[in-house]
């Protein structure tokens, strides 16, 4: 039988394929039907050890399932788990008052920042500072939710004198991408790291002998796997357009900031003071 075309409830094609499992993916099936609420929170790896089996069986299940990838298949479970507040902020209770459900709020967010410091890649981000200083030309890229981000660090980077441009219009990136040369550096920003658009600028900026840097989640994405710096931001969300998600890139992204300012400490200075007296001396603003 291969209905996973027309089942997109994760938990409905676990129940439709059951029969035909072995007994290791089984293993896998029980735990997740039995525990839905965690896996959506925890890596590939943690599924496998907890249901006792080989990451290999764990690939196995869930292209079985007619996924490609681990992320694929997490947002599909995410979408097919009984609706609770949990869907709307983790942790959060219908019967909180608003002044407890803003710690609760604020408690992610400084757990996220907490968590991307704690796997912060020290050397990764000195490289990302070199490649960006000595680039003589920046091009940051990001579809989707990662948009805003991507957006940020350009409004942070060209302020203090970084030479960058920004596109999160899928053909515009390709097409610029495929223009650059070995002097200029590609910053992609992409929380999953498997978007099929910022993979496909990255490789084709990788062949032109760009250096580029990743701000993702995951380590073991195809974006990781090209890229010459990663940062990794963490946030362990139940929603596929996760607030801490953003809140842990911009931590990234502010700590590129200071680091390149610091680097030109006389230009970045001089830069934000000839901003701010435009800025007031313009009506209306």
């Amino acid at each position: 039988m291969n209905n996973s075309g027309t089942i997109n409830d994760a938990l409905n094609r676990i129940q439709a394929y059951y029969d035909s499992l072995s007994m290791a993916e089984k293993k896998i099936a029980d735990f997740i039907q039995e525990n839905y609420y965690s896996v959506i929170r925890m890596s590939l790896a943690d599924v496998a050890d907890e249901a006792g089996v080989s990451d290999a069986t764990v690939v196995r299940f869930f292209r079985l399932l007619g996924y490609k990838r681990w992320v694929e298949f997490i947002v599909s479970l995410s979408r097919s788990i009984p609706m609770t507040s949990d869907l709307i902020y983790e942790a959060i209770n219908t019967s909180d008052t608003p002044g407890v459900i803003a710690e609760k709020v604020m408690g992610g967010a400084i757990q996220a920042i907490q968590a991307t410091m704690e796997v912060l890649d020290h050397n990764a981000m000195e490289k990302c500072i070199n490649y960006i200083d000595n680039a003589k030309h920046t091009f940051i890229v990001a579809v989707g939710n990662s948009g805003p981000m991507a957006e940020e660090l350009y409004y942070q980077l060209f302020r203090i004198g970084v030479n960058c441009t920004i596109m999160t219009d899928a053909y515009l990136q390709i097409m610029r991408s495929a223009l650059l040369s070995k002097e200029d550096v590609v910053c992609v920003i992409s929380q999953s790291g498997s978007s099929q658009i910022p993979v496909r600028t990255a490789k084709i900026a990788k062949e032109n002998g760009c250096k580029v840097i990743a701000i993702t989640g995951d380590v073991t994405s195809p974006l990781a796997e090209i890229a010459d710096s990663v940062l990794i931001s963490v946030a362990q969300e139940l929603k596929a357009e996760a607030i801490n998600s953003r809140i842990a890139q911009y931590s990234v992204i502010y700590a590129i900031y200071v680091n390149l300012a610091l680097k030109h400490l006389e230009r970045s200075i001089e830069n934000e003071r000839i901003i701010w007296e435009a800025v007031t001396a313009t009506e209306g603003l």
